[in-house]
């Protein structure tokens, strides 16, 4: 809900676009400090899986064979 109203009220929404990069690593220290879910070594993974999705989303990566 907030991504959605940081979007309708930008002016520019490549502004708030570069803010996803960012969301993976606020949600996990948001969880840790106010939940107190602690941060594991496969929560760690994950997050570097959701990174790598990301950049292979809005910057392609081509495997060769």
């Amino acid at each position: 809900m907030m991504w959605l109203l940081a979007l309708k009220r930008s002016e520019n929404t490549a502004k708030v676009a570069g803010l996803i990069f960012a969301s993976p690593f606020i949600s996990l220290m948001l969880i840790h400090f106010f939940v107190g879910e602690p941060i594991r070594g496969s929560t760690i993974a994950g997050l570097v899986l959701v990174v790598a999705g990301l950049l292979v989303q809005n910057y392609g990566f081509r495997l060769r064979f």
